[in-house]
């Protein structure tokens, strides 16, 4: 579903994550600190990976009637 518009290794690690957070056991549970931090390398890596697929926006066209 996701193809090419998020890399599906983070969205992998994304789910095992959140499944891990609402493990039925307690000591299963991870510490919201650690997930915190999970996150955001995940979202960093995630915008490095859009950032090589970016489109020039810095630049323009301009066209005239001949």
């Amino acid at each position: 579903m996701l193809k090419d518009l998020f890399p599906i290794d983070a969205a992998e690690e994304m789910t095992t994550l959140a499944l891990q957070c609402v493990a039925k056991e307690v000591e299963t549970q991870l510490e919201l600190s650690w997930v915190t931090a999970k996150v955001s390398k995940l979202f960093m890596e995630a915008q490095d990976w859009a950032n090589k697929f970016c489109i020039p926006t810095d630049i323009s066209i301009s066209i005239a009637p001949s």
